[in-house]
């Protein structure tokens, strides 16, 4: 049922003598099918990972990790307020309306520190603000019947983020779920009438039994997550996958909100390890406390790298964007090696 197929392109080219040095001539290029979403692969191109015209160096490196917006430090004068709830807060978290926004965003700040490497944060900073986060939700089933609630996640400005303050973008998006929400519903649904079985709790074992890309667990039934570095990719580079085994959609529980904790703190240790100094999160969930799609649906998050070591070479062109090909340089099953590490410890 879970079939991990890819279609492998040969590539052959006559490089002149300036090019040699830098490019490659004969290369393999693989498409990744992902096993639910039929329409969607990704392309595995090891020889653009191979590319290294210049290292970034170390002034380029403090400079993207210098604070530029202050604002959070100084929360209580320059931050708005909701004119119902106010701020909320948990111990260093606090949470507050989002400027400019384009849906029911706000902004949760994790810590205090203005600053801090992928590998300095810590499993209470990331607990309370998931659970902080699911306070907010709360309070906004009092002005939406029906939303979907995600969390997410930029860090450093590579990875999209104009202020670097460590901080989660938490959004309820009214009537309708995000696009790519939307198609694993779909063919979730499918799945379930063609086998009879959960896609999501097949996907769990295909990858542990296939070991190759499984990273581990965290925590114990009924609270358990898994992780793994999907075969192929949704949304980037480095990208890893964890699923919650017993849930549907939000609230999760304080156990499951602190594995969800543990596993990323691993998963950014693990990053670091290989170079990685900025990523993408996202968090997605059916409906608010909703069991329809408990069939066929389980909340899952993806968490992706952003480039570091060659700023002329973007992971967001046409491609990604227009094409929503996930455009990846190393193989899944590299990375997994490295990261899984973090679960042996």
């Amino acid at each position: 049922m879970i079939e991990f197929k890819k279609i492998i392109r040969k590539i052959k080219l006559n490089l002149p003598e300036g090019l040699k040095k830098i490019g490659t001539a004969e290369y393999d290029v693989e498409m990744r099918m992902h096993p639910l979403i039929k329409w969607h692969w990704a392309a595995l191109s090891k020889a653009r990972g191979e590319y290294r015209p210049y290292k970034v160096s170390e002034d380029i490196l403090k400079q993207l990790m210098t604070p530029r917006v202050h604002f959070f430090k100084d929360y209580e004068n320059l931050t708005p307020e909701d004119p119902d709830y106010k701020r909320l807060k948990r111990n260093e978290a606090v949470i507050f309306p989002n400027l400019f926004s384009w849906n029911n965003n706000v902004v949760c700040r994790i810590t205090e520190k203005e600053s801090v490497s992928i590998n300095e944060f810590t499993q209470n900073q990331f607990f309370d603000a998931f659970m902080l986060s699911q306070t907010f939700f709360t309070h906004m089933t009092e002005r939406e019947k029906i939303f979907f609630p995600t969390i997410n996640m930029n860090y450093l400005r590579p990875s999209g983020a104009s202020i670097l303050h460590p901080h989660l973008q938490i959004i309820t998006i009214p009537d309708v779920p995000p696009p790519i929400l939307a198609q694993i519903f779909h063919f979730g649904e499918l799945y379930t009438n063609q086998y009879g079985s959960n896609f999501f709790q097949g996907y769990i074992e295909a990858e542990r039994d296939a070991k190759i890309r499984w990273l581990g667990t965290t925590g114990n039934d009924p609270n358990e997550i898994a992780w793994m570095m999907p075969f192929c990719p949704l949304a980037g580079r480095d990208e890893v996958m964890f699923i919650v085994k017993n849930a549907t959609s939000f609230p999760l529980n304080e156990e499951t909100c602190s594995n969800l904790a543990i596993g990323l703190v691993k998963v950014l240790k693990g990053y670091y390890t290989i170079g990685v100094r900025s990523f993408n999160m996202v968090i997605l969930s059916d409906q608010w406390k909703s069991q329809k799609r408990s069939s066929h649906f389980k909340v899952f998050g993806l968490i992706w790298s952003r480039p570091l070591e060659n700023l002329d070479s973007s992971d967001f062109g046409f491609a990604e964007i227009g094409y929503k090909i996930a455009n990846i340089q190393n193989p899944p099953e590299t990375i997994a090696e490295i990261l899984k590490k973090e679960w042996d410890v």
